[in-house]
């Protein structure tokens, strides 16, 4: 039981699995100890809500909660035990602000209480049912920490890992992740060995974040075999081969894990590292989907504009591209944005253009200005809005396709000398990479005679 309340910060958000059908007939048998006063027994009931709500059943978990937490034989650390359940019951359906009350409640009662500190954090972490407050939430992981508490240890490494709170800290982080981890917090596992990576720090050190990621995977992690995948295929790993990913990648969906999921599906969908499969691909995806993974739009969509292993179907190709829009994702955004403008629905499209922006990250913004600066849509295009992008873009990754937006931005508004000196720097930078060297080439060359690029 104290296993499942350690990770709350893991846990809460879950979705209710079990449909309730409760009848007042079932309720009533459910709250039947009640009709027996005299055996009343606030302990009782606060063990059976534990055992619903290990078994999904919160609404059910409670009506035994209800008479407990207003029970007077219990110590104020078992009401506030009791508060904190009934607050994950509501955090677990979602319904924040009851969930945040309760917890206020449980903190009332016992203001040490790790559980309670951990869940009301990760709610103003999150701003769910309360306003967003980074430090405020940095406070309580703290208080959480300081008592030992596995979660709160989790917590205020990641806390410091990603700067949200206090300054970001590498050191520090370490410490309280590798508290967590050596109780066997999973996710403090996979987050440490994040933290050698070259996201976190300037001198990564890929064998120390291995052995990090196979610690968590033995603990039963769904995310760590996908890391090492990550890791696999990026080459962060020496020696290892793009089997050696798939295998992992197989091993995370195989678990529970939607990046898993949709890595796999596009290693069937490429066929690298497995046979090629498409329609295992688009199985893998459609799983992934249901969890809204990021990738499984765009490879379900692409599945069915391309007609692989199905019927070219564009109008199903949209509708993926358009959950994943919906969702908050950039590629499938941008995919969407193009079938639009292929059938001639300007306005829409434009509208769904300006959502891409939402996401901030260099992907999107080079996504947006490509568009903005070449394509055959007159009331598309926009010179400035593109460069303004594109050069956000750049300043966050200079690689050679953000740098060829860039160019293909000052083409755009007839600024030509700066376009082919942007491109010769994209070149430069592609160098030893064919295909990439030629398609930046024919652009070079509409450049030099005085024509922006349009697709």
């Amino acid at each position: 039981m104290m296993r499942l309340w350690s990770k709350v910060g893991l846990a809460v958000g879950a979705c209710d699995s079990v449909r309730l059908a409760a009848t007042a007939a079932a309720l009533a048998l459910c709250l039947s100890p009640l009709s027996h006063a005299a055996t009343f027994d606030p302990r009782a009931f606060v063990s059976r809500a534990v055992e619903l709500i290990e078994q999904g059943q919160f609404t059910f978990a409670r009506a035994w909660l209800d008479p407990a937490v207003v029970a007077h034989r219990l110590h104020p650390h078992e009401r506030s035990h009791a508060y904190y359940l009934r607050g994950y019951s509501f955090q677990a359906q979602g319904m924040h602000v009851s969930a945040a009350q309760d917890y206020a409640r449980a903190l009332e009662f016992d203001a040490e209480n790790p559980a309670a500190l951990v869940a009301r954090g990760s709610l103003h972490f999150h701003g769910d049912g309360v306003r967003s407050d980074k430090s405020l939430a940095f406070g309580f992981f703290a208080r959480a920490a300081a008592a030992g508490h596995a979660a709160g240890e989790y917590h205020l490494g990641y806390a410091y890992l990603t700067g949200a709170g206090p300054a970001h800290d590498l050191e520090e982080a370490r410490v309280w992740l590798e508290r967590a981890a050596q109780q066997g917090h999973e996710a403090a596992m996979v987050q440490l060995a994040a933290s050698y990576r070259t996201a976190f720090t300037d001198e990564p050190d890929p064998e120390q974040a291995k052995q990090w990621y196979e610690r968590a995977l033995e603990a039963g992690s769904a995310e760590a075999p996908v890391a090492l995948g990550y890791m696999v295929r990026s080459g962060e790993l020496k020696g290892a081969s793009v089997a050696q990913a798939a295998a992992y990648f197989k091993q995370g969906a195989e678990r529970g894990s939607g990046n898993g999921m949709a890595n796999l599906a596009h290693a069937y969908l490429t066929g690298r590292g497995l046979e090629q499969d498409f329609n295992a691909a688009r199985q893998w995806f459609a799983r992934a989907a249901a969890l809204e993974a990021p990738g499984s739009f765009v490879g379900l969509g692409h599945i069915f504009e391309a007609g692989l292993g199905v019927t070219a179907d564009s109008d199903e190709a949209m509708a993926w591209y358009r959950r994943g829009a919906e969702a908050g994702f950039s590629r499938p955004t941008l995919r969407l944005v193009r079938l639009l403008l292929a059938e001639g629905r300007e306005d829409e499209a434009s509208e769904w253009l300006e959502r891409v922006l939402a996401a901030g990250t260099a992907e999107a913004l080079n996504g947006y200005a490509w568009l903005r600066a070449t394509s055959s849509a007159a009331g598309v295009r926009n010179g400035e809005l593109a460069l303004a992008q594109a050069q956000q873009a750049v300043a966050l990754e200079p690689n050679a396709a953000y740098l060829d937006t860039l160019a293909a931005a000052y083409a755009e508004l007839g600024q030509f000398d700066k376009a082919l000196a942007t491109q010769r720097e994209a070149l430069a930078v592609a160098a030893g990479n064919e295909d990439l060297v030629r398609e930046l080439n024919r652009r070079l060359g509409a450049y030099a005679q005085g024509r922006p690029w349009r697709e």
